[in-house]
């Protein structure tokens, strides 16, 4: 007998940390196979791997309104280039008149006063994607022509 009371054949036996051998039948006996049979049925009941994820085929849907137009503006004066239009996708809006400027403003009072944009001949044409109205204010001497193309969605 060793100083804990057990055989030394069963002590080598004991699983590591156990003093005494579980009771067949007993409460850890019956917990350690309750277990055993948990993880059994778990590991049966495991889900199925994923499947793969299919790619879905998505079709663009552009634009159903598209407008153009060219509006020259008089020495001095505001023009209202855009209205407001909820369904407003996208603006551009480029100076044909070489040496020559626009004001863009979001309104009346901002164009007449030159509070807003100044878009000169150089610079490329400027894309809008707001649906508020859009304001051109010519600030030179002469007369200006601006471009203005538009493209939208029919808002019922």
């Amino acid at each position: 007998m060793n100083e804990y009371g057990a055989q030394a054949d069963e002590a080598d036996e004991l699983a590591p940390g156990e003093l005494h051998p579980p009771v067949p039948g007993g409460l850890v006996d019956t917990a350690r196979k309750l277990r055993a049979r948990h993880e059994a049925q778990a590991a049966e009941a495991a889900p199925p791997p994923p499947r793969p994820n299919r790619p879905v085929v998505v079709r663009q849907q552009g634009p159903d309104n598209f407008g153009a137009r060219t509006i020259t503006i008089a020495a001095g004066t505001s023009v209202l280039a855009m209205p407001a239009d909820p369904g407003r996708v996208l603006a551009i809006v480029n100076l044909v008149t070489t040496a020559a400027a626009v004001l863009i403003a979001r309104d009346r009072a901002a164009a007449d006063t030159g509070t807003g944009y100044l878009l000169e001949s150089a610079a490329p044409a400027l894309p809008l994607t707001h649906t508020r109205e859009v304001w051109l204010n010519n600030p030179g001497g002469s007369s200006i022509q601006v471009s203005v193309l538009t493209e939208g969605y029919t808002v019922a």
